[in-house]
Parts: structure tokens; C-alpha cells; sequence
């Protein structure tokens, strides 16, 4: 049995993802009018794609996660690590939007496109990010391979492989 020290960064690592993952799973529990009246209710595959967002975040090296609803059922994945910021919003099953900011400044937007697009995107601007610590190592990521939970009816003809920088240690 492995012992997990109170400060460790395992410790803090899972407690984030399982914050943010709980946070989202709650969105079920939200019916309509659920915000003075307004807010339509989520569905499950909505939820399941923000989870799956969520956990793509981790596989990026982003651990520091958080989500927030949308009025019309729309779920706002976030991710942070120091001074950049990222928001994946999921807007309906094949439509998604892409923001991130590094120093409250925009580097990247793209509103209404496909959900794998999105994908791209954000692993281009974590490319990025990683890339100013130095150490990197080329993986590859397949897009239909990350959206598969995501987006169910991606053909894999749609689909497309790219390179992803992962952080050495």
C-alpha cells in the first residue's frame, strides 16, 4: 500500500481533479430555471463531454481545473497554470469555443467551431506553454483518439494526429 504524505503533490493532484470532476458531475442535479428562473438543464452527454474535457486537461500537464455552467446549457471547462488561462466551452454535442490568455491578454480564440478544431487548438497553446519551461519531449496525440469520449460520432476519417510537447522533468 502506497502512503500518500499531506503536502504531497499526488495528493494535491487528485483532490483538484476530483474537485473539478464532482463540480461537473453536480450539473445533472441543476434543473431548468436553475438561476433565478433561467438556465436549461444539462444532459448527461453534455456532462460526459465536460468530464472527458476535463480529463484532457490532465493529460495535458494542466491540474489546476475548475468548471461553471452556461445559461443555455452550455459547460465551461477551465484550466490554469501560472500565467495563462484556458476555457474549453462545450456549446452543444458537435460545437465547441476555445479561449486562452496569458496575462489576462488573449493568444487564442475561436468561437462555434468543431469540437475536434477546438481540440487542436488547445493542444497548440499548451505546446506552447510548455515549451517556455524548457525540457520537451514529442509525443503524438490523435485527435480521435481524445475525442472519442468526447464526441461519439467523429468518423475517423475526420480525424487527425499531430504532435504534443510533453514537460520533462
Amino acid at each position: 500500500m502506497t502512503k500518500i504524505y499531506e503536502g504531497s503533490l499526488y495528493k494535491r493532484f487528485v483532490s483538484r481533479e476530483l474537485s473539478t470532476e464532482s463540480k461537473i458531475k453536480g450539473f445533472l442535479k441543476l434543473d431548468d430555471g436553475w438561476n433565478y428562473g433561467f438556465g436549461a438543464r444539462f444532459s448527461e452527454g453534455q456532462v460526459n463531454r465536460a468530464l472527458s474535457i476535463h480529463r484532457f486537461f490532465i493529460q495535458l500537464g494542466i491540474s489546476t481545473t475548475d468548471a461553471f455552467p452556461g445559461m443555455a446549457g452550455e459547460i465551461s471547462v477551465t484550466g490554469y497554470k501560472d500565467e495563462y488561462y484556458l476555457e474549453y466551452t462545450i456549446i452543444n454535442p458537435t460545437t465547441s469555443s476555445f479561449v486562452a490568455r496569458k496575462n489576462n491578454v488573449i493568444i487564442s480564440q475561436s468561437f462555434r467551431i468543431e469540437m475536434g478544431a477546438a481540440l487542436k487548438e488547445m493542444v497548440d497553446v499548451v505546446g506552447e506553454i510548455w515549451n517556455t519551461y524548457g525540457s520537451l519531449t514529442h509525443n503524438t496525440i490523435t485527435i480521435g483518439d481524445a475525442v472519442g469520449s468526447i464526441d461519439q460520432h467523429l468518423a475517423p476519417e475526420r480525424t487527425e494526429a499531430f504532435p504534443l510537447l510533453v514537460a520533462v522533468a
